[in-house]
C-alpha cells in the first residue's frame, strides 16, 4: 500500500524532529559536555544526530509554512497566529532557560517563529508587488531579489532561529512551489554552504523534504484543538525542557 501524507502527518513529523533533536543535543551538552567531562564517540554522534534532526524538522515547517500561505483563506489569520505563537514561545522559553520573561536581544537567538513570520510576510509582499508591476519582467526580478537581501539581512541582524539559512529555505521552497526535485535540490545546496563545518553531513536535513513525494496535498481533518497545538506544541515543550536543564 502507497504511503498517504496529510499536511497534519508532515506537520507532527517536523515537530517530533525538533522535540527529540533538541532533547538529544541538550542531554549530551548539559550533562556530559557542560560537566566538564571529555564525550565518547557515541556522544558525540548521539548530539550531532540531535542537530541533524533539529535541523531537518525546519524544511518541512518551511514547506508548510509556504504551503499555509498559498492555501489560506485568511492569510491576516494564519499571520496572527504565527505571530501569538512566536510571543508565547519567547516568553515560556526564555522564563525556561534563562530565568526572565523577554531575554536581552543579541544574547540569545530568537526562537523559530519569528523566522517563519518574516518569510510570511516576505512572500506577501512579493505577491502584491505582482499586482502592481508584471511578474517576469526585470524591474520585478530586481525589485524582488533586493526584498530577499533586505529580508535576509534583517534575519541576521535579529539574530533570529535559523538565521539567513532559514529564511533562503523558506523562499527557495517559495521559488519552487509545485516542483519537489528543485526544492530538494536548492534546499540541498543551501545546507551545503551554510554549514560546511559537519561536511557532506550538512545535506541530510534538507533530505526531510523527501517526504513531500508522499504527501497528496491535503490537510486532514480540521479542528481547533489540533490546529493550536501545533502551534503551541513548540514553546511548551521547550518550556518543560528549559525546565529540566536548570533544575536537573
Amino acid at each position: 500500500m502507497k504511503l498517504s501524507l496529510k499536511s497534519v502527518h508532515l506537520k507532527s513529523i517536523s515537530v517530533s524532529m525538533m522535540i527529540v533533536g533538541e532533547a538529544l543535543r541538550q542531554f549530551v551538552y548539559q550533562f556530559i559536555i557542560g560537566s566538564g567531562s571529555k564525550p565518547l564517540p557515541w556522544q558525540t554522534g548521539l548530539y550531532y544526530l540531535g542537530y541533524i534532526l533539529y535541523l531537518g524538522a525546519f524544511p518541512l515547517a518551511a514547506f508548510l509554512l509556504v504551503e499555509g500561505a498559498k492555501k489560506t483563506s485568511n492569510r491576516l489569520l494564519f499571520l496572527g497566529r504565527l505571530c501569538l505563537a512566536g510571543i508565547v514561545a519567547e516568553i515560556l522559553m526564555d522564563i525556561a532557560l534563562y530565568g526572565q520573561e523577554l531575554a536581552s536581544y543579541g544574547t540569545y537567538p530568537q526562537n523559530y517563529f519569528f523566522t517563519l513570520i518574516i518569510g510570511l510576510f516576505i512572500i506577501y509582499l512579493v505577491e502584491v508587488l505582482g499586482n502592481y508591476i508584471t511578474v517576469g519582467t526585470f524591474s520585478y526580478n530586481l525589485i524582488t531579489l533586493a526584498l530577499y537581501v533586505i529580508v535576509t539581512i534583517i534575519v541576521i541582524l535579529l539574530q533570529l532561529e535559523q538565521g539567513s539559512l532559514g529564511i533562503l529555505v523558506i523562499i527557495a521552497l517559495y521559488v519552487c512551489y509545485g516542483n519537489r526535485w528543485f526544492s530538494l535540490v536548492l534546499v540541498s545546496i543551501l545546507y551545503l554552504l551554510f554549514l560546511r563545518g559537519i561536511g557532506i553531513f550538512s545535506i541530510i536535513p534538507a533530505f526531510s523534504l523527501c517526504l513531500l513525494w508522499f504527501y497528496q496535498g491535503t490537510e486532514g481533518k480540521k479542528t481547533i484543538v489540533r490546529r493550536w497545538c501545533f502551534y503551541l506544541v513548540y514553546p511548551v515543550v521547550y518550556f518543560m525542557l528549559g525546565l529540566l536543564v536548570r533544575f536537573l
